[in-house]
């Protein structure tokens, strides 16, 4: 197991990130709904996260959680384009909430990411093409929800 390293922070990177970390750091923002009733719905704890969008310039990236069960908003990722032997990753379907992204700079990545269960050499990848990543990129827009630090 090993920390993530900011050059392996590209479009593709799947990684287990620690939510409360990136909580804690305050130099996120997701724009994960918050109910009237004030239920926030971004993820929470340790959970999987899809690297869709990488800016060097500004050293932030975006991604989005995964989910293994169907919900409403929930878009499958093409099963055959999953890489790494981590069977938490490569078995089941995995699913993007088109209704969740999060803004992620580097280092708050990679502090989040201090208990990665992969190793750098098995990275979990989702080799996906831009095409692909511009459509999960693209629900940023359709989102009615505002980024905000969660």
């Amino acid at each position: 197991m090993s920390a993530i390293r900011e050059n392996e922070i590209v479009a593709g990177l799947v990684v287990h990130l620690d939510t409360d970390i990136l909580r804690r750091e305050r130099t996120c923002e997701t724009n994960a709904e918050v109910t009237r009733q004030g239920t926030d719905r971004a993820v929470i704890g340790r959970h999987l996260f899809l690297v869709v969008e990488s800016a060097l310039a500004t050293r932030t990236c975006l991604a989005v959680p995964l989910f293994s069960n169907p919900a409403p908003g929930g878009q499958a990722l093409d099963e055959s384009k999953r890489r790494g032997s981590f069977d938490f990753w490569t078995k089941g379907t995995s699913r993007f909430s088109r209704w969740q992204h999060w803004r992620i700079p580097f280092d708050a990545l990679i502090a989040a990411s201090a208990q990665e269960r992969t190793t750098e050499a098995d990275r979990c990848t989702y080799p996906g093409t831009p095409p692909d990543f511009a459509k999960i990129v693209s629900w940023v827009s359709k989102n009615h929800a505002q980024f905000r630090i969660p």
